[in-house]
């Protein structure tokens, strides 16, 4: 007798950064790269990235 496979389940998706821990790394990118004017997105967006897991976390984008 064959025993069925029962699907497994997918883990819950993991909450989204808070704002605050986003703030925090976006101006620590920031003032790394010396407070450049005009990266706000960009540092906003590479922190965001990297708090959900999606992206390095090196301010300047270099590997």
């Amino acid at each position: 007798m064959k025993k069925k496979k029962l699907p497994i389940a997918e883990p819950p998706a993991a909450p989204p950064p808070a704002h605050a821990d986003i703030a925090a790394l976006a101006h620590s990118y920031w003032e790394a790269e010396g407070c450049p004017e005009g990266a706000e997105w960009r540092h906003w967006l590479q922190a965001e990235a990297a708090l959900s897991g999606g992206a390095k976390s090196d301010p300047k984008g270099d590997e």
